[in-house]
């Protein structure tokens, strides 16, 4: 019985160590959300367009899943529920991946609240945890850090600090994403803004994102995206009906196909 369970660790140890594309989907892919997927994953300005027709002292709850390339064992899901309190505004929010065997959850209580009329600042906290069907799981946990400065009211800047503490998984200690980015968010007209982002992973090269949020009509908004390292194009449309805004958010990369992600946000 005990050299069973001693194999069984070292299996999980090998699965996490050996397939980290796969074991650590969710925790590297993007969150589920439809709006910055569209924009080619940016992550400095996540929640630009869930209050843009609401007053910012509103509740709203967010759900969105996405299938990534095709495969159906890719499939990342994610909630959010948000609202104001303690002169701030609080955010609970989980995201994860379901295969059968295999899973992956995030689950993270977020605070921001203002420093000063054009300075917000913001930190989460999350609980991570993988588990394979026979083989046990491994938690770990994570910080992020954002700032973001309002100059004018036609201009923003971003910063996001993904996993400052540079958590790690399993007994091999297997590094979590740790990113960067610097973000910009442009108005030229009330109806559009212009984004331009670049992320540093500490595995990878630099990853500039140019995004674009087109509003149609008063109720629909057209976002596009373009990210390089990996290539990626993306567009989605979103649009709001009395309290509820449905999106769905397309992503095209030349040699893994296609990724589609779709979400509902209800703000009350």
């Amino acid at each position: 019985m005990r050299k069973r369970k001693i194999l069984h660790v070292l299996l999980l140890a090998l699965l996490i160590l050996k397939l980290p594309t796969k074991a650590l989907a969710a925790f590297d892919a993007p969150a589920p959300d439809p709006l910055s997927f569209a924009l080619a994953n940016l992550i400095s300005f996540p929640d630009y367009l869930i209050l843009t027709d609401h007053e910012p002292g509103r509740w709203y709850l967010a759900s969105g899943g996405a299938r990534l390339f095709g495969m159906p064992e890719i499939q990342p899901f994610g909630i959010r529920f948000s609202g104001p309190g303690l002169d701030g505004r609080w955010q609970l929010m989980g995201d994860g991946l379901q295969s059968g065997t295999y899973s992956e959850m995030r689950s993270g209580l977020g605070y921001e609240r203002l420093l000063s009329n054009s300075l917000r600042a913001g930190l989460e906290v999350y609980l991570l945890q993988v588990s394979i069907k026979g083989y046990g799981g491994a938690w770990s946990n994570q910080i992020n850090a954002r700032i973001n400065w309002r100059p004018q009211p036609r201009l923003e800047l971003a910063f996001s600090w993904i996993n400052l503490t540079d958590a790690r998984l399993g007994v091999d200690r297997y590094p979590l994403p740790r990113r960067i980015a610097i973000g910009g968010m442009f108005s030229p007209i009330s109806r559009a803004q212009l984004f331009l982002e670049l992320e540093q992973d500490a595995r990878y090269a630099l990853s500039p994102r140019f995004g674009i949020g087109f509003q149609l009509l008063d109720e629909i908004t057209l976002l596009l995206g373009m990210q390089s390292d990996p290539d990626i194009v993306s567009a989605g449309l979103s649009s709001l009906i009395g309290p509820i805004r449905a999106s769905a958010a397309y992503q095209y990369h030349p040699d893994l196909g296609l990724s589609q992600c779709y979400g509902i946000i209800i703000v009350f």
